[in-house]
């Protein structure tokens, strides 16, 4: 089956981009002209940087530097070196951190994040937003019509899940659109496990543990306000997957007993 290339916005480049990610803010100036060099003896024709310089490029909420930055892309271009060029808002400063400490994600155990890995940000943070378009509308503006510019690399590596209270409230209005009420919610849920054999294929498919998978559908039932009440929290997620895979209890059965109730 082919596809037609004038039905999807596609990007055009006049070669074949060879090349990878390149951190010279890692490495001292000196040996840049070095790596241009070898660069040019690889073939290599596109470079994608800065990925994770977010911290050099803006020291403080009030400072930036793109200084280096100009060198380094000066040094590419004299090369024949093109660019894929990142908003290096992929792993945030940690003065960010400290002055906003919304900014750190949760995981689904409640636990705060520390600093010092990448993509330790909410998505839904407001204070991330903003200060990450404006790095990204600063570098735009300043390198968005340098000729050796191919390509933007947004963010990187998308996948930082956060349970926090802010992401709780953006996922609520998502079901609430998107499946109206929690039996619908529901019954899609129980498809989804229903069309598995066992609950370890879920495992296997999903890469997670069976009280993962627990906690995974009664926290959709805790985002929507239907938390189990305190004298049912000792119902064992384990037993009741048990159950589900032997064959005693059906889906639907076990998400009730998840939720406290009596199927």
């Amino acid at each position: 089956m082919t596809s037609d290339p004038n039905s999807r916005p596609y990007i055009a480049l006049p070669f074949v981009p060879h090349g990878g990610d390149y951190n010279p803010d890692q490495w001292p100036e000196t040996v840049w002209d070095d790596d241009v060099r070898l660069m040019q003896e690889a073939n290599v024709n596109i470079a994608t940087l800065p990925v994770f310089s977010w911290v050099k490029l803006q020291p403080d909420e009030d400072t930036f530097d793109f200084a280096w930055l100009d060198r380094v892309l000066e040094k590419l271009w004299a090369g024949g070196i093109h660019f894929c060029m990142a908003t290096s808002t992929a792993s945030v400063p940690a003065w960010m951190d400290q002055k906003y400490p919304d900014i750190l994600r949760v995981g689904w155990d409640g636990v705060k994040v520390k600093h010092g890995h990448r993509h330790t940000f909410c998505p839904n943070s407001a204070n991330f937003r903003r200060l990450a378009t404006g790095l990204a509308r600063r570098m735009a503006e300043r390198y968005g019509d340098h000729p050796g510019l191919r390509i933007w690399h947004v963010s990187n590596e998308y996948g930082n899940t956060c349970y926090c209270d802010q992401c709780a409230a953006a996922f609520r209005v998502w079901l609430q659109a998107r499946y109206g009420t929690l039996e619908d919610l529901q019954n899609f849920v129980m498809t989804f496990l229903r069309c598995r054999g066992s609950i370890r294929e879920v495992e296997r498919e999903l890469g997670i543990s069976y009280p993962t998978v627990c906690k995974r559908l009664d926290l959709v039932n805790a985002l929507l306000g239907n938390s189990p009440a305190a004298e049912q929290q000792s119902v064992n997620p384990n037993v009741i997957l048990g159950r589900l895979e032997a064959g005693e209890i059906t889906a639907r059965e076990a998400a009730q007993l998840l939720k406290g109730r009596t199927p």
